[in-house]
């Protein structure tokens, strides 16, 4: 956890925690990567008196809707991700400015647009699980619904595929964020005022950590009645205050 502050945890040896390899029968796992597992609220009731392992992905907002303030606080990105996502921001206002796109750069209103591709449109064992890309109509309606309600809009992009979003999104008012490492991406996307989801964890949590009043997500995701699908509740993985469209 070297992005955040605060967050330099040390490690113990499994061993020495789980001697004479009994790991397995003290790991309690959860029921998927986005289902809410309620035996996590009750590790010694399923394993007592021993140390217990979890299991999983445990990404789900009900795990952190009583502390969510204090879960956002404790990762608080470095000053040097913070300066560099800042800058960047920054950067593409002013550069707006100066061309006549953005009356006013302190005024504007900052859109984060996540779009992931890469292996899961390239790679056929991530679609036959159930991975799918956010769809070009989605994206463009985002966008087309952001601007509707707001004004002075400025979307910034981030994904790991540019070449796609420079040919769909051909509008004067984006910045593609490009050349940075993943930390300062999510740590921008955490600026943000509005976030529009694709798919997967990574925008998950630059959403979860951000303070936008408005997040929106891609609600085709994963596949309808793929292996995957089976293992994510959109009503245990996506916050109730947050906007599904297809």
């Amino acid at each position: 956890m070297h992005w955040f502050e605060g967050m330099d945890i040390g490690f113990i040896h499994k061993s020495v925690l789980f001697p004479n390899n009994s790991l397995e029968k003290h790991t309690l796992g959860d029921y998927g990567p986005g289902k809410f597992c309620p035996d996590f609220y009750n590790v010694n009731a399923r394993i007592p008196d021993h140390a217990a392992a979890l299991s999983g992905y445990g990404q789900s907002w009900k795990y952190f809707r009583e502390v969510a303030n204090k879960v956002r606080a404790m990762y608080t990105y470095k000053q040097k991700i913070q300066m560099e996502a800042i800058n960047t921001i920054m950067d593409g206002l002013t550069s707006l400015h100066i061309r006549g796109i953005l009356s006013s750069a302190m005024e504007s209103v900052r859109v984060g647009m996540h779009v992931r591709r890469g292996d899961i449109v390239t790679d056929a064992g991530q679609r036959n699980h159930g991975h799918v890309a956010a769809t070009d109509d989605y994206l463009l309606r985002m966008v087309l619904r952001v601007q509707d309600k707001q004004k002075n809009v400025v979307f910034f992009v981030i994904s790991n595929d540019q070449e796609y979003c420079h040919k769909l999104f051909r509008k004067e008012n984006f910045v593609f964020v490009e050349g940075h490492t993943a930390e300062v991406d999510m740590a921008l996307m955490t600026f943000m005022d509005v976030v529009v989801l694709s798919v997967g964890s990574y925008g998950w949590w630059a959403a979860f950590l951000s303070d936008a009043t408005d997040v929106y997500y891609f609600k085709d995701w994963p596949r309808n009645g793929s292996d995957f699908a089976k293992g994510v509740s959109a009503e245990d993985y996506f916050l109730p205050a947050w906007h599904g469209d297809n």
